[in-house]
């Protein structure tokens, strides 16, 4: 005996148009929860984030550049630190600096030496800003101060040795003949002392 086509499709019908509404309400569940995420945006923006990914500047030219570098430099040059020395005693009354240990005031010098040390500038040795009055054109150890007689001659006529103080980079040979690459030296020679980064220099002996 076969079972009844009708209920079997009644069913399947029922089934289909379960699973539609189910579909139905998922979507308008998912559509209602964008609207709530989307008007709570709106109600409370996110926060902008800082800028992480280089400086926000003003474009400049090299000249504005120029002028704030400048600037920083002199800043830094006229503004010298300043220490103040203060004493006070257990009961906190203040002490003169003459009452106190000489072992005190030596370590009070030796923290002033060190601060003007750290605050000594070496001046501009490269390039212009030569003080008016004093002559630019005079090259110290020039090569126009002494003539070749004398660095011959040497003291008494002896002869002078000479020296070479460095690192070797690289050395080859061939016979009795000697290619070197020196580097970081200095060297002696005819009384005149020459500090070199990178040289090079055949031997033979």
């Amino acid at each position: 005996m076969q079972p009844p086509l009708n209920n079997t499709m009644n069913t399947n019908n029922h089934q289909n148009n379960y699973s539609e509404q189910q579909q139905q309400q998922q979507q308008q569940q998912q559509q209602q929860q964008q609207q709530q995420q989307q008007q709570q945006q709106q109600q409370h923006p996110r926060p902008n984030l800082p800028q992480t990914d280089g400086a926000c500047d003003e474009n400049l030219t090299t000249k504005e550049i120029d002028q704030r570098i400048e600037d920083i430099i002199q800043s830094q040059e006229n503004t010298t630190e300043q220490l103040s020395f203060s004493a006070s005693s257990t009961s906190g009354e203040a002490l003169s600096l003459d009452s106190l240990p000489e072992s005190v005031k030596q370590l009070i010098k030796d923290v002033k030496k060190r601060a003007a040390k750290r605050n000594f500038k070496i001046a501009q040795l490269d390039g212009e800003g030569n003080d008016e009055g004093t002559a630019g054109d005079e090259d110290i150890n020039s090569d126009l101060d002494d003539t070749d007689e004398e660095d011959q001659d040497g003291e008494g006529g002896e002869e002078i040795e000479h020296i070479i103080l460095c690192l070797y980079d690289k050395v080859t040979r061939t016979k009795n003949k000697w290619k070197c690459v020196l580097k970081d030296g200095i060297m002696l020679v005819n009384g005149r002392d020459y500090l070199f980064h990178r040289a090079t220099g055949d031997f033979e002996w």
